[in-house]
């Protein structure tokens, strides 16, 4: 099974890098970015799509370990929650021992009528 695995994860990769070079022979026109005031310099179209690509992934990974690190947080308070309701159970039902302990037993009058 861990060969299967592994045997499908390169298939992938094979097939990922096989798209990569086909989009890019397949975008060779020259193109420049114009944002207000500012111009890119002239570049592939090929190349301008694999830099918002990569930054997608920069920003995705970001946002996840931002959402992962609240998670853990969250996750470290409630932990601490449960482990001072575990101590306070734990003390009252000690209390409960103790109070039970001191309670005497009142034997019942037997009634004859």
């Amino acid at each position: 099974m861990r060969h299967i695995k592994k045997i499908f994860v390169l298939l992938i990769a094979l097939a990922l890098a096989a798209f990569t070079i086909f989009f890019i022979l397949g975008n060779q026109t020259s193109s420049s970015i114009k944002f207000f005031t500012w111009s890119s310099p002239e570049l592939p179209i090929a190349t301008f799509l694999i830099i918002v690509f990569i930054a997608g992934l920069i920003l995705g990974a970001l946002l996840s370990w931002l959402a992962l690190t609240r998670a853990r947080m969250t996750i470290k308070k409630l932990r601490k929650q449960i482990a001072k309701a575990e101590k306070e159970a734990q003390l009252l039902t000690e209390q409960v021992i103790e109070a039970e302990s001191k309670i005497e037993v009142i034997p019942a009058k037997a009634t004859t009528e």
